[in-house]
């Protein structure tokens, strides 16, 4: 009797202990190796002068990132060099993490949206593209992902369901490692190749873009020389591939009290 009752106290004991939850993709803040419980990064680009030292604030690239309380990402918002608001995409997850749908807006109207399906597995079946009255531009099917969730690759159709292109990523773990995009002849368009440093930041991009004839490749290196103390980047200089910078990055990063 004594053997069956502290087989039963040691079953309540495991079922009433708080279980973690499991996400079939995962958070967007360990996808962009980041660390810490953040809320939100804001970032904003600076030109270069000619010693290689940061200039005045560039007029594009400035954006904030806003991530729910599970890591996901909510909401991104571009600003000018003014701070004026330019354009803002508001994010949906399911309960388990997988990306549902996104919203973009211009001057507080809706600009385009995308709705993702889900099918009975679990799975991304289809994705929409929407115009601004909700009208299908485009939609996505074959969509393939990795053991994190990330989506790997998709077909993309127009709406009569002609082909109108495909694309795949690749990675190395979960970080973003490099992407090809093919146009609707079937012929590569696009073709990128990151490398990355120990700690798993990029450090170098390879694209090159397929022309009908030629192609053309650039070659980006990124360094570093700012952290916070969750280490963090917090500045980032763009080399372009003769070797001089061309715009600096700074990243003010927000989190959450820590929880007790």
């Amino acid at each position: 009797m004594r053997k069956a009752f502290t087989a039963v106290a040691l079953l309540l004991f495991a079922c009433n202990q708080p279980t973690e939850k499991k996400f079939l993709q995962m958070p967007d803040l360990e996808q962009q190796n980041l660390k810490g419980n953040i809320t939100r990064i804001e970032t904003t680009t600076y030109t270069v002068d000619s010693t290689g030292k940061m200039g005045a604030m560039d007029t594009c690239c400035n954006y904030v990132q806003e991530f729910d309380a599970n890591g996901f990402s909510s909401r991104y918002e571009s600003k000018d060099s003014k701070g004026k608001v330019t354009s803002e995409q508001l994010y949906t997850h399911s309960d388990d993490g997988l990306f549902t749908g996104m919203t973009t807006m211009e001057n507080n109207k809706t600009a385009s949206s995308m709705t993702v399906d889900i099918d009975k597995d679990r799975k991304y079946s289809v994705a929409k593209m929407l115009d601004s009255t909700g009208k299908i531009t485009s939609y996505f099917d074959s969509i393939t992902t990795n053991e994190f969730g990330q989506i790997t690759g998709g077909t993309e159709h127009r709406p009569d369901g002609s082909f109108k292109g495909s694309f795949a990523s690749t990675y190395q773990s979960h970080f973003f490692v490099g992407n090809e995009s093919k146009d609707s002849t079937g012929k590569v368009a696009y073709r990128s190749n990151a490398k990355l440093n120990d700690k798993n930041e990029q450090e170098q991009l390879t694209e090159t873009n397929f022309g009908k004839d030629s192609a053309t490749t650039t070659v980006t290196t990124y360094k570093y020389s700012d952290w916070d103390d969750h280490g963090n980047w917090l500045q980032q200089t763009t080399y372009n591939d003769k070797g001089k910078a061309t715009k600096i990055i700074r990243r003010t990063i927000a989190y959450a009290a820590d929880k007790k």
